[in-house]
């Protein structure tokens, strides 16, 4: 309907990780939104959108990956610059080979964030690329056999990828150390 789908953000704001410039302050004195303010992103432009403590990053729906706040640490990605991001900066995913990679999805964690991506040299194959407090320069990569990954979800410090027959594959901070490997999936009891 040409109508522009807006996003409103409010909360913790102390690395500008929301997008758009503070408002107000708690009571502690650290910057936040509030009242809600509007994210100058067309919402229909957004393929995969999350945040979480002091970092957000989107997927637009040309497979672009833009992210702000805190990557000191590559919390959001190795590949980006460590530092904080006061925009809204493109980036690419890319591993030790310097292949590139589509992301498709993305969560962020408190000191992590998770991407659903595949080989932009045509291999549609997925793969998870899990960053975090990490002393490598390129994310983890990790693979699921041949299970289709159909959703990811994050919470503080554990993430979860979900395949298309249901099996659940934990990803904890203790990956962070771990070299690119595969990961088995689990299922619920009774395979519900």
């Amino acid at each position: 309907n040409g109508t522009k789908q807006i996003i409103l953000t409010c909360g913790y704001n102390t690395y500008h990780q929301l997008g758009s410039k503070s408002n107000n302050r708690s009571r502690d004195g650290t910057p936040i939104i509030n009242p809600p303010a509007h994210l100058h992103l067309d919402a229909s432009s957004i393929l995969s959108y999350s945040t979480y403590f002091d970092h957000t990053v989107f997927i637009t729906c040309s497979n672009e990956v833009l992210a702000i706040g805190d990557n000191r640490c590559g919390e959001i990605s190795p590949t980006l610059p460590k530092r904080i991001h006061s925009q809204f900066t493109k980036f690419e995913l890319k591993n030790n080979q310097g292949q590139l990679f589509k992301p498709t999805s993305v969560v962020c964690g408190e000191s992590y964030t998770l991407y659903i991506v595949t080989n932009k040299a045509g291999n549609s194959k997925q793969q998870l690329a899990y960053c975090s407090h990490s002393k490598s320069d390129f994310p983890l990569f990790l693979t699921t056999g041949n299970s289709k990954i159909v959703s990811i979800f994050g919470g503080c410090t554990i993430a979860a990828a979900i395949d298309a027959d249901g099996s659940i594959y934990f990803i904890s901070y203790t990956f962070k150390n771990s070299i690119g490997s595969q990961i088995v999936g689990s299922r619920l009891p009774g395979s519900e």
